[in-house]
């Protein structure tokens, strides 16, 4: 009894978490990544994927909960960020328009989405917040009850550990191949990078780090010199999961832009 107690006790400490976010469907952003949209005016609901849309009263401050797609079959993910609409511009020449997203909170989607009939319908869901310091946890988007101790998401072992030592210097070098190849898209688009995602964070804060390697090699606008690992990074289970990912995918990008030509 006093097991069940405890367990109904998380339970509705877990449920008193829980935030409705309206949610739309567009880039598997990872936190403080920036994303520039822009509608034509025939285009006032501001749409995007699978029938969401940012509403033609999108405003700066307003706050969404935004999800990706798998690149390999294009299924709705099950976690995603929080993205804020830090800028928003209507050009005079027949409306067109221009909305800024910043991405912050990752969080996972708890039970089924839904129309939020409070808020005009609007696809939205219940989520739970992801602590910047772990991974994401079991998947409960089925509906299914999360067993507390079933995963722990800040798992870290000592071959995680020294992955993530090693990341800083995989970065330089990453850096240092992107601009002598010359696989930059626009000028100083590196420099643009930093400035949005900030400094690298230590190899003691691991989960972050991989995070902040996941947004420098696939950035918004993309490279192209790097696999898409932001769905993985943002569904892994543990900390250790992601520091593997963010490890194999700076990796991988390393060895292309050695072996590739320069541009």
């Amino acid at each position: 009894m006093d097991a069940l107690r405890a367990r109904v006790r998380a339970l509705a400490k877990r449920e008193e978490a829980l935030e409705t976010l309206r949610i739309v469907v567009l880039d598997a952003s990872v936190p403080k990544q920036v994303l520039p949209l822009e509608f034509d005016g025939a285009n006032v609901e501001r749409t995007l994927n699978a029938g969401t849309a940012l509403g033609r009263d999108a405003r700066v401050g307003d706050r969404f909960g935004m999800l990706g797609q798998a690149p390999s079959n294009g299924q709705i993910l099950p976690n995603g960020v929080e993205v804020t609409v830090t800028r928003a511009m209507v050009r005079p020449n027949g409306g067109e328009s221009l909305i800024e997203l910043t991405a912050s909170r990752r969080f996972k989607i708890v039970g089924a989405p839904f129309e939020d009939e409070a808020n005009g319908s609007a696809p939205s869901a219940r989520v739970c917040w992801i602590p910047d310091t772990e991974g994401a946890g079991e998947q409960t988007v089925a509906g299914g009850v999360e067993e507390p101790g079933a995963v722990d998401p800040a798992e870290c072992d000592a071959e995680c550990a020294a992955l993530a030592a090693e990341l800083p210097a995989l970065v330089d070098e990453w850096r240092a191949l992107v601009i002598s190849r010359k696989r930059e898209r626009q000028p100083d688009q590196l420099k643009l990078i930093l400035s949005q995602i900030g400094d690298i964070p230590g190899s003691n804060r691991p989960a972050e780090l991989s995070l902040w390697v996941a947004a420098l090699i696939n950035p918004i606008p993309a490279l192209g010199v790097a696999y898409e690992i932001r769905p993985a990074i943002l569904c892994a289970p543990t900390t250790g999961h992601m520091v593997r990912i963010a490890s194999q995918g700076i990796k991988l990008s390393i060895n292309s832009l050695r072996d590739g030509p320069q541009i």
